[in-house]
């Protein structure tokens, strides 16, 4: 999930309430206005609003706060229960010799989307696409997915929370 994505996804389930703002009777949106959100963060209306529509592509430290990271972690577990989606995490305590230096998705066998740290890029090449799949079938041995993912998300939400 790309950040702009997860930022909209949380604003819409965060209640003025929650985060011990006054509620007016009148509101368009059900979760947080985008200036409720920048204000909590201590982020210019401005700078929120470029990061929600993708535009920026080096986000201050300040965005990836621990609070942040604890509420990714929390979004990640609950993306664990989608019947349609394998979420499978590789633990950082386990030796992998040839770690992934990108991130990807196969779709099929007709596309990968692989996104770098300042590129996305869309692989359609039959035998690139099967070097991918080898790929995923290397990293997904390393993988705990289910129940042991939740619990080292969990952990690590926890982890977060206590830095704060």
């Amino acid at each position: 999930m790309e950040l702009g994505e997860f930022l909209r996804a949380r604003r819409g389930e965060v209640t003025p309430e929650q985060v011990g703002l006054p509620t007016t009777s009148r509101r368009r949106v059900s979760g947080l206005r985008r200036e409720e959100v920048a204000t909590l963060a201590g982020l210019s209306v401005d700078y929120y609003v470029r990061l929600e529509q993708g535009r920026e592509r080096h986000p201050s430290t300040q965005v990836g706060s621990p609070q942040i990271m604890a509420a990714q972690m929390e979004h990640l577990i609950e993306a664990t229960y989608r019947p349609n989606l394998r979420l499978g995490i590789i633990p950082w305590t386990t030796p992998v010799h040839s770690p992934a230096l990108h991130c990807f998705t196969i779709f099929d066998d007709r596309a990968v989307i692989v996104g770098t740290e300042t590129a996305t890029a869309i692989i359609t090449d039959p035998d690139d696409i099967a070097d991918y799949t080898k790929r995923h079938a290397f990293y997904t041995r390393y993988t705990v997915v289910g129940d042991p993912a939740r619990a080292l998300l969990t952990r690590l939400a926890q982890d977060y929370r206590n830095l704060t």
